[in-house]
């Protein structure tokens, strides 16, 4: 599925270039590097030892935790069930009320 996006992420500025202008293709190739670079700062936020909730306070990303979904308890990352891969979209503060959104949404 990557190579397809880079397939396309190349190909599509080179072909937009080659038949409209490099105004176009130029506009294409920004918009995939912008793309690029999201995606890499959100899986270095997902693969961070901790993240913070809105007041600023360190949670730990990894532990041991209980799936909604199967019920079964684990250690390890909190956002993914390492039984049956369901996705948890927040976790709650250790020292607050508030939750705290899952990087991979």
């Amino acid at each position: 599925m990557r190579l397809g996006r880079v397939l396309v992420g190349v190909m599509l500025p080179v072909l937009a270039f080659l038949t409209v202008g490099w105004a176009v293709g130029l506009v294409v190739g920004i918009g995939w590097l912008l793309s690029v670079a999201r995606e890499f700062a959100a899986a270095q936020r997902a693969l961070a030892p901790a993240v913070n909730c809105p007041r600023g306070h360190p949670v730990s990303q990894y532990g041991v935790a209980t799936c909604a979904v199967c019920r079964m308890t684990s250690e390890g990352l909190l956002w993914i069930c390492r039984h049956c891969g369901a996705h948890h979209g927040h976790i709650s503060c250790t020292q607050c009320p508030l939750s705290i959104r899952s990087p991979f949404l």
